[in-house]
C-alpha cells in the first residue's frame, strides 16, 4: 500500500470512530455553551440546529487532528486487527482484508484554552526522558493538539471492557453488595503512590519553589467568595459544625494574607512534576493477580508544583468526598445547613468504608518519608493547608450542579481543616 493510501485508510477509520464518539450529549457537554457556539460555527436547520453545528464543526476538527498525528508518525498503543478473506484473484496463496481499529479520546472545549496547555503538559511529561520509564509509561500519548479555538486534542483511550477502571470505582464498585476489602484497597494505593513518588524523585528541582499563596491561599479565597455569591449561607459568618464553633472564614483568610512569612517557612525547598487533579477519578488501573498498571489523566496544566498538594487531592476523596458523594451502604449523608442571622448551624455524618484509615495512614507515611528524606521539615501544617484548599475549593461547583448537601458538608471539612492550621500561629507570631 502507498503511503498515500495508508494516510488515507488510517483517517477513515479514525475519523469513523472519531464519528461514533460525538453524539449530542458529549458534544454539548465539551462545548457547554451551545448559543455562542452555534452563533460562531453558523445554523443548520433542524429540530437542534446547534447539536448538528457542533458535531458537523467537532467532525471537521477530528479530521485534522487525525492528519496531523498520522503527519506525525501516530503511535498506536492498542489496537485490534480484524481480517476476512476475499475471493478472487490468482497471484497470492492468500487475499483478504485487513482492517485497523485504533481507540482514543477527542477532547475538544471552545473557550478554555488550558485544554491546549493540559495536552501539552502530558506530551511534555511523557517525552522527559529524565524521568523513570515506569512514570512516563503512566502518561496516555496524546496525538495531536488544535491549539486555536476550538481548542481540542486527540488522545489514547483505555477500554473499560479490557479492564480499566478508575480508582474511585475500585473503591466505590458499582455492583450491589460488592466491598472492596482493606487489603485491596491498600494493594491499588500503593501502586498508585509507588508510580507518583517515584517521578516526584526523578523531577525533584531544588532552584525553584511553589507558590503557596496562589496554589493554596488563594484558591480558598476565591472558592469562597464564589459559593457565597452562589448560596447565601455560604456567606462569612461564625459556623457551628456539629457542635463546634468556628470563626467566620474571612477572619481566617486575614490570618493567612498576614503571615507571608510563615506561609514561605513552611514552603517546600522544591519543587516536582505534579500531575495537579490525581483525584480517584483520574487515576485509571488494570489489575491482575500479578500487577496493577496505573493511566493519569485529565492533569492540570502546571507540570510542576508542590507535591504535597497531589496527594491531598487523594486523601480528601477517601475521607470525605467519596463517602459523602458514592454514600456507604446506600446510606444517604444526612444535612441540615441552617442560615442565621449572625451564626449559621450545619451538621452532618460521615460514614467512611472500613479500608479508610488504612489508606490514608499509607498516604501520610509516604508522604513523612519523602519529605523528611528531602528537607521538607513542615510537610504536616501544609497538609493541613492542602486539604482546607482541596476541600473548599469544591462548594461552588457542587453548588453548580445542584448538590447543597454535598458542598454543604464538604465546606465543613474544609473549615475545621482552615481552622486547624490557622490554631499553628498561636505559637508562631
Amino acid at each position: 500500500m502507498e503511503n498515500s493510501e495508508l494516510v488515507h485508510f488510517l483517517e477513515r477509520i479514525i475519523t469513523s470512530n472519531l464519528e461514533k464518539s460525538l453524539d449530542s450529549k458529549k458534544v454539548n457537554r465539551v462545548l457547554n455553551k451551545k448559543s455562542k457556539a452555534s452563533d460562531r460555527f453558523g445554523k443548520f436547520e433542524d429540530k437542534d440546529p446547534n447539536v448538528d453545528t457542533l458535531k458537523l464543526h467537532g467532525r471537521q476538527i477530528a479530521e485534522d487532528l487525525v492528519k496531523q498525528a498520522i503527519s506525525s508518525g501516530l503511535e498506536l498503543t492498542a489496537t485490534q486487527i480484524t481480517n476476512k478473506t476475499l475471493k478472487g484473484g490468482n497471484t497470492a496463496e492468500f487475499v483478504g482484508e485487513l482492517t485497523l481499529n485504533a481507540p482514543f479520546v477527542f477532547k475538544m472545549d471552545s473557550e478554555n484554552k488550558k485544554l491546549v496547555d493540559e495536552g501539552l503538559a502530558i506530551q511534555q511529561i511523557k517525552n522527559n526522558l529524565h524521568l523513570s520509564k515506569r512514570f512516563r509509561d503512566a502518561w496516555p500519548f496524546v496525538y495531536a493538539i488544535r491549539s486555536e479555538t476550538p481548542y481540542a486534542y486527540l488522545m489514547e483511550y483505555f477500554k473499560p471492557e479490557e479492564g480499566w477502571l478508575s480508582f474511585e470505582d475500585r473503591l466505590y464498585p458499582n455492583i450491589k453488595g460488592k466491598i472492596i476489602s482493606i487489603s485491596q484497597a491498600s494493594r491499588l494505593i500503593n501502586s498508585i503512590l509507588n508510580v507518583l513518588f517515584e517521578g516526584y524523585t526523578d523531577s525533584l528541582n531544588t532552584r525553584q519553589y511553589p507558590s503557596i499563596k496562589e496554589d493554596y491561599v488563594l484558591r480558598i479565597k476565591e472558592r469562597l467568595m464564589e459559593a457565597a455569591k452562589a448560596d447565601k449561607r455560604f456567606e462569612s459568618k461564625q459556623i457551628n459544625i456539629n457542635g463546634q464553633v468556628f470563626r467566620p472564614w474571612q477572619e481566617y483568610i486575614d490570618i493567612l494574607e498576614e503571615q507571608s512569612n510563615y506561609l514561605a517557612q513552611i514552603t517546600p525547598p522544591f519543587i516536582t512534576v505534579v500531575h495537579g487533579d490525581p483525584n480517584p477519578g483520574n487515576l485509571l488501573m488494570k489489575v491482575t493477580t500479578s500487577d496493577v498498571d496505573l493511566k493519569l489523566i485529565d492533569p492540570k496544566e502546571w507540570i510542576t508544583g508542590d507535591y504535597l498538594f497531589d496527594i491531598c487531592k487523594i486523601t480528601h476523596f477517601i475521607e470525605a468526598t467519596g463517602p459523602v458523594e458514592k454514600t456507604v451502604e446506600g446510606k444517604e449523608v444526612k444535612v441540615q445547613f441552617i442560615n442565621g442571622d449572625v451564626k449559621n448551624t450545619l451538621s452532618y455524618a460521615i460514614l467512611t468504608p472500613d479500608w479508610t484509615k488504612t489508606i490514608v495512614d499509607i498516604c501520610i507515611d509516604r508522604l513523612k518519608d519523602f519529605a523528611l528524606s528531602h528537607g521538607d521539615l513542615f510537610w504536616q501544617q501544609r497538609y493541613e493547608l492542602g486539604m482546607s484548599s482541596n476541600l473548599l475549593g469544591l462548594p461552588f461547583g457542587r453548588l453548580k450542579k445542584g448538590n447543597v448537601d454535598s458542598a454543604s458538608v464538604l465546606y465543613g471539612e474544609g473549615i475545621k481543616w482552615l481552622d486547624k492550621f490557622c490554631n499553628n500561629f498561636k505559637t508562631n507570631k
